[in-house]
């Protein structure tokens, strides 16, 4: 144990006296969260809204309803069948979803109030804010013109479970497990930089083993991470907004993760000599996982055959399950898929940089 802490001590010591490893491991990654923060915040809102209907009634009363809510020009109305509609609310495809109960126009033919129901998410904020008041003043203005009284129909918003996420809720947990990729397999240049410069050798012919040069270099990798993460939360949190849950499991997630990377890191290293040949490796590990992992957009845009890549990288899973811990995003695969997935990559990649390990 004295070992172990000894060297992580010299290992940290050495980290620091490094400005410009300071520099691309705390500084740089903040202000990269927020140059994209800025930027996908800043994106247009759109000009229409699309809303789903659902009429269970089927009745004059009902269409002519339907039919004022497609004169409002910020509502683009669209009428499938109830399960259709529901759906595509849960896969973010429409801001909101009308219905119109059974008995609707039996309860306006007698004169008395009938109900409406709006489903929609309550993170989005344009069904909140300009959606639902959009609806409202379109059944009022179509109500009153028919009775010329006060209106009979009572428009109910009806929150679901389902999460539209805006840009920077989406990117915010993303470029954290991106970050935590980068400390992971970028930290096995070290490694390579020691064993090129003797280093390992020399610990290698005393009594330090294996599992205390490994263990130190987790150490300093989960020190450097846990410095990284909060500063990120910061910025999303006071500086964005965002709204952050779960804050301990989405951590101890995120720590998890760094594992996995570490693990490939050492992959990596163990395959290269000298710093210059490492780099290019893992380079090309970080660099589909930046563009296909669904780090700052969606994986379904992507061509179906860029889809079946990014379901098979590591990021994809880790980012897909702190989106779910620390927003409460709709989730890509379940989260003990994303489990399974990270101790498979886990399990593999410690197994094989174990057995390929070298001091020299």
């Amino acid at each position: 144990m004295r070992a172990l802490v000894g060297l992580f001590v010299a290992l940290l010591y050495e980290f620091l006296r490094d400005k410009t490893a300071i520099f691309f491991t705390f500084v740089f990654p903040v202000l990269f969260t927020v140059i994209f923060g800025v930027l996908f915040t800043s994106f247009d809102k759109p000009t229409t809204f699309d809303v789903g209907i659902i009429d269970n009634d089927q009745s004059e009363s009902s269409t002519a309803a339907i039919e004022a809510l497609r004169l409002n020009p910020v509502l683009n109305v669209n009428e499938t069948e109830a399960v259709m509609e529901m759906e595509a609310l849960r896969s973010d495809d429409r801001a909101a979803v009308i219905e119109f109960m059974k008995g609707y126009e039996t309860a306006l033919r007698m004169n008395t109030k009938v109900t409406i129901r709006v489903f929609y998410e309550p993170r989005n904020q344009d069904a909140r804010q300009i959606v639902i008041p959009a609806v409202t003043q379109s059944i009022d203005t179509a109500d009153r013109m028919q009775t010329g009284s006060m209106p009979r129909i009572i428009v109910n918003p009806i929150a679901t479970e389902t999460v539209d996420l805006d840009p920077i809720d989406f990117f915010g947990p993303g470029i954290m497990a991106f970050s935590i990729m980068q400390i992971g397999v970028f930290g096995s240049i070290n490694l390579v930089v020691r064993r090129e410069k003797g280093i390992l050798k020399r610990l290698g012919a005393t009594t330090i083993g294996q599992a205390t040069v490994l263990g130190s270099e987790v150490i300093l990798r989960t020190f450097i991470a846990s410095v990284q993460l909060v500063l990120q939360l910061a910025v999303l949190v006071f500086v964005f907004g965002l709204t952050i849950l779960n804050v301990g499991p989405a951590l101890a997630l995120l720590l998890f993760g760094l594992l996995v990377f570490i693990g490939i890191g050492l992959v990596a290293s163990s395959f290269a000599k000298t710093e210059e040949a490492v780099l290019p490796i893992v380079q090309s590990i970080s660099l589909p996982m930046f563009l296909l992992s669904g780090v700052f957009f969606p994986i379904d845009i992507f061509p179906p055959v860029l889809q079946v890549i990014s379901n098979a990288l590591p990021l994809t899973f880790l980012s897909d399950a702190a989106r779910q811990l620390l927003i409460e995003g709709p989730p890509r695969f379940d989260m003990w898929v994303n489990l399974t997935v990270l101790s498979a990559w886990l399990l593999v990649t410690w197994v094989v940089s174990i057995r390929l390990f070298k001091w020299e």
